[in-house]
């Protein structure tokens, strides 16, 4: 289900409701990769503050809990930020390496990255990840396969945005009042980035060319793996996919499934 932020939080909430009540849910569970959704103002290297916090105040009233998975691998908050937020407020849960069976071939067409990294922590990766943003580095530990059980109202209250977010009844007064709070969201950068040109995809040859040396260059900063959206953002390559199959066609092993293993010794299982 996709939902629409249309009509602000009031509006997120009735699609929440409707979609429950027409699948027979016994629960519902609001799930956020990374732990931005614990974020206030002022906290360094927050960027994506605005999507978490609306669709958290469309949950607010409703008997839910959420879930704050792999603390810290959207590259915004720290690990250590996330999980003292939560603190005493949450229950720990360990992720099964056997969960992710069913879903592991999604991110052969969905690039995404923070579930990514939190799928390759429970499989046993260990390391420091570069993703997309000017190549944040994030690294991958024992907590990282961790979820945070916490309560929507206790979010709600480490949180602020979320509560000056709940009585919005349009996406325009929603943004309005998360910049007056915030500062800014995210939603400039992704107007800029949309303005841009589309670039050309670049010939294979170009493609292994350019990666040999990138790869080179972030072997030197310590880089152990990177994601493929990460990778096409460095290579200036428009296709995640296209680059993804170029990539391992050319080095198969170094494909773990998830991310691009970058250096040459990793602990990663396959």
């Amino acid at each position: 289900m996709l939902l629409d932020p249309s009509d602000g939080a009031h509006g997120i909430r009735q699609q929440i409701e409707a979609a429950a009540t027409e699948l027979h849910a016994d629960d519902i569970r609001l799930v956020d990769v990374g732990g931005d959704l614990l974020g206030q103002p002022g906290d360094a290297g927050l960027r994506s503050p605005f999507g978490d916090a609306l669709t958290a105040a469309g949950c607010l009233e409703l008997p839910m809990v959420s879930w704050v998975a792999g603390p810290g691998l959207d590259g915004e908050l720290s690990e250590d930020t996330v999980c003292g937020r939560a603190g005493e407020n949450s229950v720990s849960h360990t992720i099964s390496p056997e969960s992710w069976k069913p879903y592991l071939p999604t991110f052969g067409w969905h690039p995404t990255e923070a579930t990514a990294l939190l799928a390759a922590a429970t499989l046993g990766a260990r390391g420091t990840v570069e993703i997309r943003e000017a190549g944040l580095p994030v690294r991958l530990t024992e907590r990282s396969p961790t979820v945070l059980e916490i309560g929507i109202d206790t979010v709600g209250d480490i949180n602020p945005l979320i509560s000056q977010l709940a009585g919005t009844r349009s996406f325009e007064d929603a943004e309005r009042l998360a910049v007056q709070l915030m500062g800014a969201t995210e939603l400039d950068a992704e107007r800029v980035k949309a303005a841009r040109p589309r670039r050309q995809q670049p010939p294979p040859t170009e493609t292994i060319s350019a990666l040999r040396s990138w790869e080179t260059a972030a072997r030197a900063r310590g880089i152990d793996f990177v994601t493929y959206r990460r990778l096409a953002e460095a290579l200036h390559h428009p296709d995640v996919a296209a680059l993804r199959a170029a990539v391992i066609a050319h080095q198969p092993e170094r494909d773990t499934g998830l991310l691009w293993e970058v250096a040459d010794h990793c602990t990663a299982e396959r």
